[in-house]
């Protein structure tokens, strides 16, 4: 492989990261400027009023717009990396559930049996299952099963 060859090799390479890059800063700006809460009235907005906001996962938005769906009597489960509820771009989403009592159960765990094998689980990467209310204030409260006595 000759040097010019290389050279055109990798300033496509460079030109198509920099288009990358700019699609996915684009598509956070329009993300987090259509949504998010009013610092002067609170009131929510957009589409991703609470999880819209600091350093955008896919994987969190997924989760709101899911929730959002659903009316008063359904639910909704999902699987996610456990930053659902530890990541602090999520802390207004999952404060939300837990506070609204939307919370039926949330379970976190190791992937190492390969259960959902199409998920990317490095290192110390954790999976999440959780299933959200569409009924706000039921009775009852959110199980949170305790990691160390492996109760649900």
């Amino acid at each position: 492989m000759d040097s010019a060859y290389r050279g055109r090799v990798g300033e496509t390479l460079f030109a198509e990261s920099l288009e990358d890059r700019r699609k996915a800063e684009a598509e956070s700006h329009l993300i987090r400027d259509s949504s998010g809460v009013d610092e002067e009235t609170g009131q929510c907005r957009g589409v991703y009023p609470l999880c819209g906001r600091g350093d955008v996962n896919t994987y969190s938005l997924f989760a709101e717009l899911n929730h959002n769906l659903i009316n008063q009597h359904g639910r909704v489960g999902c699987i996610l990396p456990t930053g659902i509820a530890t990541d602090d771009t999520n802390k207004l989403f999952f404060k939300e559930l837990v506070e609204d009592r939307l919370l039926v159960s949330f379970f976190a765990f190791e992937n190492e049996e390969k259960l959902f094998p199409r998920s990317d689980q490095q290192g110390d990467v954790r999976t999440a299952v959780f299933w959200s209310s569409g009924r706000r204030g039921e009775k009852g409260k959110a199980r949170v099963p305790n990691a160390a006595s492996g109760a649900n």
